[in-house]
């Protein structure tokens, strides 16, 4: 709780005081109510609509977040990386198989299980639209794109950090290294 908070951050905090929601969420929650109240939208399925035309908690509180992506943006910059990507592998299963024409070039998440020979036992197939009796999982399948957006930056970042950590060590180095040459230059004068 910052020093001095608005009603409703007081508010929302009280709601969900008993419950488990975590507090980033809850967070969330007030700072989309905040922003809510700043336009002026009404209350009850105001509110409800309000949110819904924005994209949903999180879309909005990316929106306000500086320099964050939406999940609707890093789902997109996800669906760009893994078009480029190479195949890890290819599964085929007559399930699928009987839904491809309708589907070509659709994202699915696979639900699988790791078993004890490392290999995944594919449970449930979840598809971008709708097919046959099937319910559409549009946001699962944009959360496992987004997911990769995130993995993909969490390692270009780790590579950034590796490589300033070596030029670092390298200037170090070679100032060493000169200052060692220098010295032994000087001893070698004095030596003569």
């Amino acid at each position: 709780m910052n020093k001095k908070p608005s009603f409703i951050q007081l508010v929302t905090k009280y709601v969900f005081s008993d419950s488990d929601t975590d507090s980033r969420r809850v967070n969330s929650y007030a700072r989309v109510l905040s922003c809510a109240a700043q336009e002026g939208v009404g209350t009850g399925n105001a509110i409800a609509r309000y949110i819904e035309e924005r994209g949903g908690i999180e879309e909005i509180r990316a929106a306000l977040a500086k320099n964050t992506k939406t999940p609707k943006q890093r789902a997109a910059e996800g669906r760009e990386l893994a078009d480029n990507a190479a195949n890890i592998t290819e599964i085929a299963c007559e399930e699928i198989a009987q839904c491809a024409t309708d589907n070509i070039g659709q994202y699915v998440v696979l639900v699988g299980k790791l078993n004890a020979r490392g290999n995944v036992e594919v449970k449930h197939v979840v598809f971008e639209e709708n097919v046959g009796e099937r319910i559409a999982g549009k946001t699962v399948v944009s959360g496992a794109l987004s997911n990769l957006y995130s993995n993909n930056e969490k390692a270009k970042k780790k590579a950034k950090g590796r490589a300033k950590a070596e030029s670092a060590a390298d200037k170090k180095n070679d100032a060493f290294n000169k200052q060692q040459h220098e010295a032994t230059g000087e001893a070698q004068k004095l030596a003569a």
